[in-house]
């Protein structure tokens, strides 16, 4: 039988796992920013529904709050990293906002990625 919080901690493991193969990969940058992203995969899941695959993105330049996003701020000189995470059930009050209606600073930060910013690993 499975305990509380058993699934939970399996994919943090997991998680931290990842990271710490694709920081080991990058050890000779000295400084960089990963952006954590789901990814659409092109079929389906075995029970018809779609999937998604976590993505980690090395990039030069700070990546923008995004919503269900992870940014990493990693610095292999201290031997350190930073993480902040962003996720998509923030509560908000919508009454502030009319159906529809993009919220501003959401808006503004899809445009403050540099072209070609962006190197999957």
């Amino acid at each position: 039988m499975q305990e509380i919080g058993e699934t939970r901690n399996a994919m943090a493991e997991g998680f931290m796992d990842q990271l710490q193969k694709f920081i080991d990969k990058n050890k000779r940058d000295d400084h960089y920013w990963i952006l954590v992203h789901a990814k659409r995969l092109r079929g389906q899941g075995v029970d018809g529904k779609t999937t998604f695959r976590q993505v980690f993105a090395k990039m030069n330049c700070e990546p923008p709050a995004l919503l269900s996003t992870m940014r990493i701020f990693v610095d292999n000189k201290k031997g350190s990293y930073v993480m902040e995470v962003f996720p998509y059930d923030i509560p908000t009050d919508e009454s502030l906002y009319e159906a529809g209606e993009v919220v501003p600073e959401v808006y503004e930060s899809s445009f403050k990625l540099p072209a070609g910013s962006i190197k999957h690993a």
